[in-house]
């Protein structure tokens, strides 16, 4: 989510979410996720698509490096 848009001392930046927490890419990289575990986050998925797409934008770049599994566990889907 982008809050803001600035501009100082000729720099340009945008103010955005933070969100902490690794890429689903990077669990991967740890080894395979439980089935539940995969159920739970791919459902979340799925929702977060299904609401994107409700409101016309269309994720052309789905991958592992571009979602987010917040310390609680929510997905964010990047990009």
């Amino acid at each position: 989510m982008i809050y803001d848009f600035y501009s100082q001392e000729g720099t340009d930046y945008l103010v955005m979410e933070y969100i902490k927490g690794p890429t689903l890419g990077e669990l991967l990289q740890e080894g395979l996720l439980p089935e539940l575990e995969v159920l739970r986050l791919g459902g979340q998925i799925v929702e977060a698509l299904v609401e994107a797409h409700d409101h016309g934008i269309v994720h052309r770049d789905l991958k592992p490096g571009n979602i987010i599994v917040t310390v609680k566990g929510q997905i964010k889907v990047l990009d």
